[in-house]
């Protein structure tokens, strides 16, 4: 089933995913799953690097820690959002991606710009469900 999910050609660009999680295992976790579903991933530890890397190279899709030190998720995606409204940004999905019951509800996500919600940990299949339904450079 995955093998379907995977973008196909590799001649083609890979769509480009930006991972911002101040753990390092949910990095490397969310960076494997990502890379099987046919994406590029950078990785950034808070919101400060992860609006960095977004203006030196905008991605494709953003999975966004909710909780981070100094910037969290949610204000993240509220400056990403409106850094987009201007037009210094293309726009680009942010799905956001918490513990259950840890940090904020899926509506306040929602509330601050984000296009979807997934609870940690995360499956491989609500990721690709997820990044499909966003996204048109994953093919299913």
């Amino acid at each position: 089933m995955l093998e379907k999910m995977v973008h196909a050609p590799t001649t083609q660009r890979r769509p480009k995913a930006l991972v911002v999680d101040d753990n390092q295992v949910n990095q490397l976790l969310a960076t494997a799953m990502l890379d099987r579903l046919g994406f590029e991933v950078e990785t950034c530890d808070d919101g400060r690097h992860a609006i960095e890397a977004c203006r030196r190279d905008a991605p494709d899709f953003v999975l966004m820690d909710v909780l981070m030190p100094e910037m969290d998720g949610m204000e993240t995606s509220r400056r990403l959002r409106a850094l987009q409204h201007d037009g210094v940004l293309p726009r680009f999905p942010i799905v956001a991606a918490s513990a259950s019951g840890i940090g904020a509800l899926p509506g306040d996500c929602i509330a601050a710009g984000m296009d979807a919600f997934l609870d940690k940990p995360m499956s491989i299949s609500a990721l690709a469900a997820v990044a499909q339904r966003l996204t048109v450079s994953v093919s299913g």
